[in-house]
Order: structure tokens, then sequence, then C-alpha cells
């Protein structure tokens, strides 16, 4: 039984013995893992060389700057100095940190601790897959872990694969054959390719682009970008030509260092957020410094952009004799004593930095003689227009030096509604300048005024003086008078105004002393028909009146009664009309016939009517009487026949 055991014991070490070391290894580790030229694959812990950046193998227990564990596949980097060296084994000979594998997957982890260099004649950092593979980096600090890679011939990140899988996990910008990567930046990193970049490549094509995670700061190329949420551990500067940013959600807290902006820039959502933590160095303002004269006080200040305080600082020997630099506040003053071109430096500086530039004072020599000017004439009158007049022929004045010193005239054009332009500013003696004085174009009436100018000059010896003149201008409303109308129900009525079309306002006068708003000249319109007042309108049939509009309103048919115009006599005709008794609307005319000699009726003649009903009325009054008698004679024969009975 005890040889059965002894023998399955041998057997299961033989197997053991037969696995590849590679098997024990993490899960795709490169199969080559050089660092600053030296092969560290097979794990341990080196120094680094900070002069030379070679490696010297170490142990734990020792001071050590590169440690490699190959467990986990992680290269843990502490104040290391790595310089790119050739090696047979590497595909690029200059390169500070090269993984490689020839087939599958390869992939490798970089700790950060402290400040940590790569710098290469080629490629700073170097992942590669060869073979149907991907390959990618991951990247991550302790508090202080800082990471600053740059390659010369190559950039300061590289990963690349075959399969077109490649990723830094830890990275910002860059797209290489459209491969999409990712970056993961943790525990507060700062990886630093300022003077490089970081670059993903692929052997297939597209479009793509890195998507960053984690937590650090990246700069790829001059470029960086805020990840996460970082805590800094030291200031952070940004240079001339470098930029910061905040990645979205990002956040950046300063843990009482500082962000110090020297000549390049950051986002204005830094610059809200860190608040008096962001600082900057100085930036001299100042380009060019007046002149001086000898023996005329002289004070000019020196300007500079940046955090406060700010000190200045001159060679005193270079100054013009007399001058002095006040260091708080930039200012030069003092009365020169000697004529001459004095170029110097000077520098701003503050706790974050310094500028340094090069100014030149020319001091003159103190002339002599009396300083004065003539003005001629010293009054003009404009002429006077309406508004959106064309534009006007100017005026001239006329400034005469007539002292004995050059003098510097102060060009003058602080008038709102006038242009002043002169031909030259500096006169010798008996030299003239000419003044132009104008309108400016499209001025609103009620511009007017009687100027009272001057116009400042000064000598060599700094003597000062005023020349004095007069402007007088108009700008009038340009009016048009608009009649009163009566509204109707169909159109708005108005009163009586004024309008100037170049203000557009309306006025109740003409010379646009009192300004009406639209609401008081408009009569609004009628609501219903009204009569125009134009009496009767009529046809044959019909009569109305009539609307404003020409509507007709009231419309009925005609009242007609006969009209003698003219009467009939026995031997003449007459004639008559039929009119309406309302409008007076009146037909043709017609014919009366003549009466005739025998006064027959229809004669027209009114007497032969009368005469007419005068003989009805006789004959009835007879028939009448001739009854009554036949009945009283029938009364009498019975009266008598009864007596006779």
């Amino acid at each position: 039984m005890k040889k059965r055991i002894f023998s399955l014991c041998m057997v299961l070490a033989l197997c053991l013995s037969l696995l590849p070391v590679t098997a024990l290894a993490a899960e795709n580790a490169p199969a080559t893992l050089i660092v600053g030229g030296t092969d560290v694959i097979g794990g341990g812990y080196w120094t680094t060389n900070s002069t030379t950046g070679e490696l010297t193998q170490s142990s734990e227990s020792e001071s050590w700057n590169v440690h490699y564990d190959t467990s986990n596949n992680t290269l843990t980097l502490k104040n290391a100095v790595i310089t790119g060296k050739s090696s047979d084994s590497a595909q690029y000979n200059t390169v500070g940190i090269y993984a490689y594998r020839s087939s599958g997957d390869v992939s490798l982890k970089i700790e950060l601790q402290g400040e940590n260099t790569i710098t290469s004649d080629g490629y700073g950092i170097y992942v590669s897959s060869n073979s149907n593979g991907s390959a990618s980096l991951t990247i991550s600090g302790e508090e202080d872990g800082n990471l600053t890679a740059s390659g010369v011939g190559g950039p300061g990140i590289q990963v690349l694969s075959s399969s077109g899988d490649a990723g830094i996990e830890f990275n910002a910008g860059g797209d290489y054959n459209g491969i999409t990567t990712t970056l993961s930046v943790s525990n507060n990193a700062l990886v630093d390719t300022r003077d490089s970049r970081i670059v993903v490549s692929g052997n297939n094509t597209g479009t793509g682009g890195l998507t960053p995670t984690g937590d650090g700061i990246v700069f790829n190329g001059n470029a960086g970008t805020v990840y996460g949420n970082v805590t800094l551990h030291e200031n952070l500067t940004i240079g001339e030509g470098e930029s910061l940013t905040l990645d979205d959600g990002a956040s950046l807290d300063t843990n009482g260092h500082n962000v110090i902006v020297d000549g390049g820039t950051i986002d204005d959502s830094i610059k809200d957020s860190l608040g008096d933590s962001v600082k900057y160095t100085p930036t001299i303002a100042t380009s060019s410094l007046p002149n001086g004269t000898v023996g005329t006080e002289y004070s000019t200040t020196l300007a500079a952009d940046g955090t406060t305080p700010i000190t200045w600082s001159v060679d005193s020997d270079s100054l013009p004799a007399g001058l002095s630099l006040d260091a708080s506040t930039g200012m030069i003053s003092g009365t020169p004593t000697a004529a001459g071109k004095y170029t110097f430096d000077v520098e701003a500086e503050n706790d974050y930095g310094s500028e340094t530039r090069e100014l030149t004072i020319e001091i003159k020599a103190a002339p002599t003689g009396a300083v004065s000017v003539s003005v001629t004439p010293d009054a003009i009158r404009l002429p006077s227009v309406t508004e959106g007049y064309e534009p006007q022929e100017p005026k001239y004045i006329t400034i005469k030096n007539t002292g004995d010193q050059t003098i510097q005239l102060k060009e003058y054009g602080k008038d709102p509604w006038l242009v002043i332009t002169l031909d030259k500013t500096t006169l010798k003696p008996d030299e003239e300048a000419t003044m132009t004085i104008k309108l400016k174009d499209g001025l609103s009436a009620e511009t007017r005024s009687t100027l009272k100018a001057f116009l400042s000059y000064i000598g060599e010896d700094g003597t000062k003086g005023q020349a004095h003149f007069k402007i007088t201008y108009e700008v009038k409303h340009d009016m048009d008078r608009i009649d009163a109308k009566e509204p109707t129900h169909l159109e708005d009525g108005n009163i009586e105004y004024w309008y100037c079309a170049y203000c557009k306002k309306y006025y109740a006068d003409g010379a646009g002393a009192n300004e009406l708003k639209l609401e008081e000249i408009i009569i609004p319109k009628l609501k219903d028909h009204t009569v125009d007042g134009t009496g009767w309108h009529s046809d044959e049939t019909n009569h109305w009146n009539t609307c404003a509009c020409g509507e007709k309103l009231n419309k009925t048919a005609h009242t007609f009664m006969w009209v003698i115009d003219k009467k009939a006599t026995a031997s003449e005709a007459g004639s008559k009309h039929e009119e309406c008794t309302v409008c007076g609307y009146a037909k043709t005319a017609v014919e009366i016939p003549a009466t005739g000699a025998s006064g027959s009726s229809g004669t027209g003649d009114d007497s032969n009517i009368i005469l007419w009903i005068m003989l009805m009325a006789v004959s009835a009054v007879g028939a009448v009487g001739a009854v009554i008698c036949a009945r009283k004679k029938d009364t009498v024969k019975e009266d008598s026949n009864n007596s006779d009975k």
C-alpha cells in the first residue's frame, strides 16, 4: 500500500514538473517586460540611477524604485527614473518600459508611488500584442503617485493591438485607426506627457475615441484633463501653451495646494470651483513708456496681470538719471537730469513665478522759449439742418503755433454730435494745423448747442495751454402737416397734426414743441352707418339717403300727388305733374286740354264744374217740389171725397 501511495506522489510531481512555467504567471502577463533596458519578467526589486536611469537588482528590504510582481502582473514605480535603452529583445531599440507578447492578449498594470519619470529617444511606454490579441495598460497611483512619460522619436505612451482591441486604462485624447480605447485613472494618479503625447493604435479602422474612467489627471501632449474626483498632493503648474479642463462630472480638490497658471489656460469651471487656489504668474501688460524732458517731473506706472502682491525690480543703474522704481507699486518717477535714450529690463515677480520685459524711456533736452497758439476763426456756425439731412460741408478752424517751442496738440473729439479732427498734432514754431468740424451723420431733431470748446496743447518744456473756440449747430424736425379728417364707419378720422418722418413722432405744432401720442390724434371710426347730410336721392320708383361709405339708407317707394303747373282755359290747354310728397321727385308733366266755349266738363276749367253742380242742385229742388205738389193734390182730393160722404 505504501508503495502505491509513493508511486502516485511521484507521478503527480512529474506532471507538475511538466507544466509550463508561464501557467503560474498572471493571466495575460507580458512574455517580455523590459524596464530601462533591463529584463524584469522574472519579478523582483531594482533601484534606478537618477542620472543614467540604469537598473540595479535589490531586495524588498532595501531602498528600491522598481518592483514587478508576477503573481498579479503589476509593475510598481516608486520615485523611479527610467531611461530608454537599447535591447536585443525589444522590438524598438529605445523604449522606457516595453511589454510584449507575440500571441494572445497582453496587459500590464503600473502602480505609481511618488514622482516617476520615463524619458526615451523612442517610446516612453510601449505595450503590444503581435498576433490575434488585445493589448491594455492600467495605471494607478497612491496619494502622491505621478508619472511623467516622454518620447522623442515616438509617443510618451503607446498601446498597440493586432486584434484591434487596444486600451489604456488611464488616458485622454487620441484616436488611431478608429480604435476606441478606455482609460482608467485611479487613486489620484497623474500621467504627464506634456513633452510628447499618448497614442492608442490597432489594426482595424473605423471611428472611435478614448473613454476615460476613474480618478486622475492625464496630460496628453499639452492638453490636461481631470477625470473623476481628484485631490492634489502638490502644486500643479500649467505652463505656456498648456491647458487644463474638467471632464464631465469631474472635480478637483487642491487640498491646500495651488493650480499655478504660468502662461497656460484653465477652464472657467476650474476657476469657479477653486477660487483663490488658482494662482497666476505675472504677465507684464506695459509695452512702452512715455518720453520725458530734462528738468520736468516724470511719472508712469508699470502694469502687470497676475496674483498679487507683485514685486517690481530693475537694475537701478539702467534707469534714466533722476528716476527710480517703486518695487511695490511699479511706479517710475522723478525728475530726469540728462537727455538720452535708456533701455532696461523690468521684472514682475510674485510667489508663483516672474516675467521680464525690455522697455525704453527717451529723455529729451529741456526747450527754451514761449508757448502759445492762435485760433482763426474762434467761432463758427454750422448750417441748420432738418432730420435726414444729407452730409454737410465741414467748417474749418486754423490752429497756429505762435510760440518758440514745438508743441503737441491733443486731438479734440469728445462732442457727441460733432466730428472734429486735426490734420496734424505736432506743430513747430509758425506751423499751422487745420481742424475740420462737421455734424455727425443721422442726428435726431432738437440737437442744438452753442459749444464753448477748447483744444489742449503742451510745449517741449512741459508748459500746458488751451486754445478756445465756439461752435453753434442745430438739427430740426422735417415736418409734414396732416389735415383733419372726419371718421366713417369704415375708416378712422384724425385731428390736424404734424408728423416727422425721420424721428417718426407726432406733434400738435409745426415747431415740434408739443409731442402727441398716436392715440391722441386718432378719431375712431363710427360703429354704425350715418346719413351723410346730402339729402334724399331718388330714381323713378324709390327715394333714399346715403352714408359716407356710399351705402343706401331709408329706401322707400315714392308717395305721389298731382300738382297743377298751369290751369286750362276755354281756349288754351294747361299742364300738371305727379310729385313725391317726401323727397320731391317729379314725374314728367302732362297736358290739361282747353275747356272750349260750351263749358263742357273735362276741360279742366273749374267754373264749368261749379255751373254743372248748380244746375244739378236746381233740378233736384224742382223734382222735390213736384213730388210735394202731387202729394198735396192727392190729399185735397181725399179730403173732398170724405166730406162728400
